[in-house]
């Protein structure tokens, strides 16, 4: 789904700060695990238990885009790859990202680099934000001289684009009705209840949700 150029590496202000991104993204993976149980199918996760002192969001759409954000006491790292990017497309003439893509990252953030499940080699855009900073940055890279689609970040105009945005998606994808309160509720971050994954899925309980839930991080209502 596309609904144009909401943010690119020319508007990253128009990002969440650091807890609101981390929050949103635990919000999706939460929904996507309560509208499909089986794990291989869904869009976005979340492992709130990636490391000690770590959390990773993922997105994976199954033909080969997706997107990588690794939390941390430092601060945040956001890698993507959209194949059909012009830079997807310079990648898969050279083997390489495109020069200047992590150029400027902090010290403190370069840990991602090195790991393998991030599939860095894979890049079409790389974006930080130091703990400390009051903005998010990106590679250091000449846009003016690329196709003006190369900075557009379609994979990240989700956590932009609000509930209604995620809804006219998860009903394009998983081909059914999802309430637009329910995925307000979860977008707001407030406690998993049970009325609340059965107005999602009813062939699904809270209980049967509670490995999901532990992984994600999300917060369920006391009284459950």
């Amino acid at each position: 789904m596309s609904n144009g150029a909401i943010v690119t590496m020319k508007t990253l202000e128009r990002l969440p700060e650091i807890e609101s991104l981390r929050r949103l993204l635990q919000s999706l993976a939460m929904l996507d695990a309560i509208i499909m149980p089986e794990w291989q199918y869904r869009y976005y996760s979340f492992n709130a238990l990636w490391s000690e002192k770590e959390m990773m969001a993922s997105m994976r759409d199954g033909t080969g885009d997706n997107y990588f954000i690794l939390f941390s006491d430092a601060g945040v790292v956001i890698k993507g790859f959209e194949r059909y990017s012009p830079l997807g497309s310079f990648i898969e003439k050279t083997g390489k990202p495109y020069p200047g893509i992590f150029a400027g990252m902090p010290e403190l953030l370069t840990p991602f680099l090195s790991e393998p499940a991030f599939e860095v080699q894979q890049t079409t855009f790389g974006i930080w934000r130091l703990t400390s900073a009051s903005s998010w940055c990106g590679g250091q890279i000449d846009w003016s001289t690329l196709d003006a689609a190369a900075s557009e970040l379609e994979l990240l105009n989700i956590v932009v684009g609000g509930p209604e945005y995620y809804k006219t998606w998860a009903e394009e994808y998983y081909e059914r009705n999802v309430p637009i309160e329910t995925i307000r509720q979860i977008f707001s971050f407030l406690p998993l209840k049970a009325e609340m994954v059965c107005s999602l899925n009813p062939d699904i309980t809270l209980p049967e949700l509670q490995d999901d839930i532990k992984e994600i991080g999300y917060p369920v209502a006391a009284e459950v």
